[in-house]
């Protein structure tokens, strides 16, 4: 890394393919696709992806997730348990303008797109299977590979869901609680973790729901019973060995600060991440902070995550 240079990168999923969409929504739906079709089909993208990226000029680049349905539903298809269609809580903030509302469920729950309010439900026992590890290396191999004919960039990275944003978007019919149910997800997404670190990438785990579910899944309840939740996701990412930073990867925690609350919700993921005991530096909170400044609707929201911020004598 170059120490005297502020890095620059995304936060990991980029819009796919055009030739993609329709091919993982059937896939998402369980319909049959043409393997060879998508296959030559993200191979192209990733090429494509990683160009886009280093015109741009980023340091620090990925495969734009080009391979994968969605940033989380993919799971379904490299872990067993998974069925039905779940029934997602939506996000609060949008129900305060109807017309808003109903464009946006209309828009996820369209025939061509993979729907993340209507995913995949567990229904039985969750493991990783061989055809999953095969999968997670042949994507790790496919960016390994288009690196290797491009120069111009500080390093690569891969991302992998939190066992968290599965638990909440993933109705559970099989475990007896949430905490078993996180448990069983961060013992298969071990598999993915281990494969990003082992192939030479920069681990990144997309936690939206370190702060997002406050205002979806546990919008109107107790704030206790969320950070109940967050605790049980840290703990399980920490049996992962995700808790603290190492030389050889880094463990960004992205979290969608909930916008309904903004100040509320960042002193509770904050607070979650010490308790899971995540280290309360740079590498942690800068996550919560740069992704709230992004999603902010307005500057005075972004002001008061900062103030939140402040508080918690962390800027």
């Amino acid at each position: 890394m170059n120490a005297g240079k502020i890095l620059t990168t995304h936060a990991g999923s980029l819009p796919r393919d055009p030739r993609l969409r329709p091919l993982f929504a059937a896939q998402s739906k369980g319909e049959p696709v043409d393997a060879a079709e998508m296959r030559t089909a993200i191979e192209e993208a990733t090429a494509a992806t990683v160009d886009r990226q280093l015109q741009a000029g980023l340091d620090l680049i990925n495969d734009g997730e080009q391979g994968r349905e969605s940033f989380f539903t993919y799971v379904q298809h490299r872990m067993t348990g998974f069925g039905g269609k779940s029934e997602h809580a939506f996000m609060a903030d949008r129900i305060e303008f109807p017309e808003f509302a109903q464009r946006s469920v209309a828009q996820a729950l369209a025939e061509d797109r993979v729907s993340l309010m209507a995913a995949p439900r567990a229904q039985g026992e969750i493991t990783y299977t061989d055809a999953g590890r095969a999968a997670m290396r042949k994507e790790c191999e496919r960016l390994n590979g288009v690196l290797a004919t491009r120069s111009g960039h500080a390093g690569a990275f891969m991302t992998a869901p939190s066992p968290g944003i599965i638990a909440a978007a993933m109705q559970n019919d099989h475990y007896p609680d949430m905490e078993s149910y996180i448990e069983a997800l961060a013992q298969a997404l071990r598999n993915e973790y281990r494969q990003a670190v082992e192939s030479g990438f920069f681990l990144q785990i997309d936690a939206p729901d370190l702060a997002l579910e406050r205002h979806t899944l546990f919008h109107g309840r107790p704030l206790e019973e969320f950070l109940s939740f967050v605790r049980a996701v840290l703990a399980a990412m920490a049996e992962c060995g995700l808790a603290t930073r190492t030389e050889t990867h880094n463990v960004h925690l992205r979290g969608l600060v909930a916008r309904a609350q903004p100040h509320e919700a960042v002193e509770a993921a904050l607070e979650g991440m010490r308790a899971g005991g995540v280290p309360a530096d740079a590498a942690t909170y800068d996550a919560v902070v740069e992704s709230e400044l992004r999603h902010a609707w307005t500057p005075a929201r972004a002001v008061r995550t900062l103030e939140a911020m402040d508080a918690q004598g962390l800027v």
